[in-house]
């Protein structure tokens, strides 16, 4: 049998970049970078700030909280969106939201401010597919993917909750003990909601009361218990392969 002298040699990725399973161009995703703390900070940060202007509707300005959804948007696409492709969709969305709730803010139309909102929705489960690809399927378990573990469920908490707040637009019967809030301060009170019912804690103060509410909300729990399962196991058995190849 002929020896074959012209062999290419392996492909070796680097611990700081592997190739995306899937695409056309195999475009370089660099897990090795912090960008998933800079995204959790303004997380945690918008989060806070919906808090405050719930409990003091007079000193914070509820008015602001579409705004401040639209900065997390910015630094989605900053920290995530690296195909081109994905952060021009990014950029769009996050200009329509922000434009959205400018001119909101100025006519008062409501129907402006439930298209930012969807648009913002949009944005977050467009993002949060792409973060849990990064975090469970791309590279080694490093801080930066443990970064991103929280981002993703920050993200899948915040989607939930606008998808409550335009269900209550349409339809104020939707949920029970909502209270009375000014401007977008409602949105507080479905942030609350749904990271406890992401997180299945369930303390029955607020409840859907309608059929498709109800369904949205057990579907959050159900996700959420099983985000929980699959990012251990999948974390778990990244560490272990990590540890028997040094």
């Amino acid at each position: 049998m002929p020896r074959l002298s012209g062999c290419a040699r392996p492909l070796i990725l680097s611990r700081s970049s592997q190739y995306r399973i899937g695409t056309s161009d195999y475009q370089t995703v660099k897990t090795g970078k912090s960008n998933y703390i800079f995204l959790l900070i303004g997380m945690l940060a918008l989060q806070f700030w919906i808090a405050l202007a719930g409990e003091f509707p007079d000193r914070v300005q509820p008015d602001l909280i579409p705004f401040a959804l639209v900065i997390t948007l910015w630094m989605g696409v900053w920290a995530l969106l690296e195909r081109r492709l994905y952060r021009n969709i990014g950029i769009v969305l996050a200009v329509v939201a922000g434009l959205a709730f400018t001119i909101q803010e100025v006519t008062g139309a409501k129907a402006l401010l439930i298209t930012g909102y969807i648009a913002v929705l949009s944005f977050y489960l467009g993002s949060t597919g792409v973060a849990f690809t990064h975090v469970l399927f791309v590279g080694p378990v490093n801080r930066n993917k443990i970064f991103g573990v929280i981002c993703v469920y920050l993200m899948l908490g915040m989607s939930w909750a606008i998808m409550y707040n335009l269900m209550y637009d349409f339809e104020p019967a939707s949920f029970n003990g909502i209270a009375e809030s000014a401007g977008d301060a409602v949105l507080s009170q479905f942030v609350y909601f749904s990271f406890v019912t992401l997180s299945t804690l369930g303390y029955g103060d607020i409840t859907p009361a309608l059929p498709t509410a109800r369904f949205l909300a057990y579907a959050e729990a159900t996700f959420g218990q099983f985000y929980i399962a699959i990012v251990v196991a999948s974390l778990v058995s990244a560490y272990i392969a990590g540890s028997r190849k040094h």
